[in-house]
């Protein structure tokens, strides 16, 4: 997060005031932390691939209990139906 916040001022520095330098270390931090940040996103994608396969899950279990409980509702309420 520091990093970025450095790379961010460098590369205001090297637009702002014409700074070569600043932009030649803007873009040397910025490659520098590409790695530690394209792993973090993986992480964070892993994180919500299991969460997404969690919820899934639940889901599946709702919608079977659910049919289990409504079949024979439905039944019984068709034999009922028919009484009348």
């Amino acid at each position: 997060m520091c990093d970025h916040l450095l790379a961010d001022c460098d590369r205001a520095a090297a637009h702002l005031l014409g700074d070569t330098t600043a932009a030649v270390r803007a873009e040397t931090l910025r490659s520098r932390t590409a790695a530690t940040r394209y792993g973090m996103v993986r992480r964070q994608c892993r994180a919500l691939a299991k969460a997404d396969a969690v919820l899934a899950g639940h889901r599946d279990r709702f919608e079977q209990r659910r049919r289990r409980l409504t079949v024979p509702a439905q039944a019984a309420m068709a034999g009922y139906d028919t009484v009348g």
